[in-house]
């Protein structure tokens, strides 16, 4: 099977994998935060925007696949632009355990935490 950006948005992820990509990407969107409030400019504006709308995208698409672990629809990643709210929708992700049978979103896969992130077969 062929990869491609739309499978990041298919199949379940695992609380510990979903931790572990959620840090990497928010610690990208902080690196961002310092450079953009702290006065710093090194002519990165324009990349470090770029590597801020992927990180985003790849963030939106973890928060999916950890809703359809716990067998709910993708579009309650909708509820993480809203203030207060987003934090709670964190909290709860890492929290709740996923189903370990099957669901409407596919069978619990156990691979190796990278191809999870990634969602590689």
């Amino acid at each position: 099977m062929k990869w491609t950006p739309k499978n990041l948005f298919t199949g379940r992820i695992k609380r510990i994998p979903f931790a572990i990509g959620s840090f990497f990407a928010n610690s990208i969107f902080g690196l961002f935060l310092f450079y953009y409030y702290g006065n710093l400019r090194f002519d990165l504006y324009l990349y470090l925007w770029a590597l801020f709308t992927i990180c985003l995208f790849f963030l939106i698409s973890l928060m999916v696949r950890r809703l359809h672990d716990i067998d709910k629809s993708g579009f309650w990643v909708f509820v993480f632009v809203l203030p207060i709210l987003n934090i709670l929708m964190i909290f709860f992700l890492l929290i709740y355990p996923g189903k370990e049978e099957s669901n409407s979103y596919g069978s619990r896969m156990d691979r190796g935490v990278i191809k999870s992130i990634f969602n590689i077969k």
